[in-house]
């Protein structure tokens, strides 16, 4: 016989009785199996479907979509914040792609077809190419702030963001002309 009597002491206390348990029946104990393993299936599911761990230690190259964030695109009347691909239906388009091909694609021949063929002082689509290769290293990143001055007449400012944190910003006065209906780069000073 225990040292104390569990039921004396709720007598003495005037404290109910503790309820019997009832047996679980079997359709809650098969809705409560069927639930733990519908999370399980999830869970997994969840898991397969996250990447894969860089293992390699390397961080990968700048994405456009990383590009993008940090330089959020804007318009107003005169000044245009962006580095999208542009195009050759305007001025601004013709340097917007120039400087894409330059720093996104990374390829002379493409950031040329943006230039006139009688440009003033733009390299040929070989020193680009050398430009790029040897001087902006893979992950570089840019932002352009082009303000309208004169018709064909732009002032640019570059801003470069390089992945070991250094940021330089270039500007440029860049004229553009039209040939055969295309808006093509015609000269870049510095300023």
């Amino acid at each position: 016989m225990p040292a104390y009597d569990p039921v004396a002491i709720r007598r003495a206390l005037s404290l109910p009785a503790a309820a019997p348990r009832r047996p679980r029946s079997p359709v809650r104990l098969v809705l409560g199996t069927v639930g733990a393993l519908i999370m399980l299936l999830a869970g997994t599911a969840v898991i397969a479907a996250l990447p894969e761990p860089n293992t390699d230690r390397t961080l990968p190259p700048t994405t456009t979509i990383a590009a993008h964030a940090a330089c959020p695109a804007g318009d107003d009347d005169s000044t245009v914040v962006g580095n999208g691909a542009g195009d050759t239906d305007s001025g601004v388009g013709a340097i917007l792609g120039f400087q894409y091909a330059y720093y996104v694609q990374r390829d002379g021949e493409l950031a040329r077809n943006f230039v006139a063929l009688d440009t003033v002082n733009v390299s040929t689509a070989e020193d680009i190419q050398q430009a790029i290769d040897q001087e902006i290293p893979v992950g570089t990143t840019h932002c352009l702030r082009v303000i309208a001055r004169d018709p064909g007449g732009y002032d640019v400012d570059i801003t470069e963001r390089r992945p070991d944190g250094t940021e330089t910003v270039y500007r440029q006065h860049v004229r553009t002309v039209d040939r055969g209906g295309q808006a093509l780069i015609h000269s870049i000073f510095g300023r």
